[in-house]
């Protein structure tokens, strides 16, 4: 562990032995500056730090989508699709089903896993895509496979842009 000298410079006037604490990072991280940004962002390899506040993330998430779209190019302005499936079925009993539907959907993945959390369903089937109607037809068909009372709810996840 290490002070970074950024991050104290940017404290301004806060008490010494608190500051020192809030800029203590682990030795291989960086600070990156952010144009027009008073506290700079923390990477430590590949894992950007954000903050706690909602304000201050949002302004740093947006600073790291935009480093991620300078590195992968191919990934700008691509929104994802997402819908998830409540079962009342093991992921076990359907994966050579799942397998089958994703040959059949290659513009869709699909994505199991065991949900322990929740007393009302035992698995949670994800449908994700580029395209909304793909990732539609995909769910209808991966539906169809499943008598009516195992799929006990179908969520609409979050349009995700990198």
């Amino acid at each position: 562990l290490r002070q970074e000298e950024k991050l104290l410079n940017a404290m301004g006037n806060v008490e010494a032995s608190i500051a020192g604490k809030l800029a203590t990072v682990p030795s291989p991280a960086q600070c990156l500056e952010i144009p027009g940004n008073k506290y700079p962002l923390l990477r430590c390899y590949n894992v950007y730090i954000l903050p706690g506040v909602p304000k201050f993330f949002r302004e740093k998430l947006s600073f790291v989508i935009r480093l991620l779209q300078l590195k992968h190019p191919e990934s700008k302005q691509r929104i994802y699709h997402k819908k998830v499936l409540l079962s009342m079925t093991d992921e076990a009993k359907y994966s050579s089903q799942l397998a089958q539907l994703q040959q059949e959907h290659q513009k869709v993945k699909f994505g199991t896993y065991p949900f322990v959390a929740r007393h009302d369903c035992k698995a949670v089937i994800m449908v994700e895509g580029v395209d909304e109607l793909d990732v539609s037809i995909a769910t209808k068909d991966l539906m169809k496979l499943f008598p009516s009372n195992v799929i006990v709810g179908v969520e609409d996840g979050h349009k995700i842009s990198p």
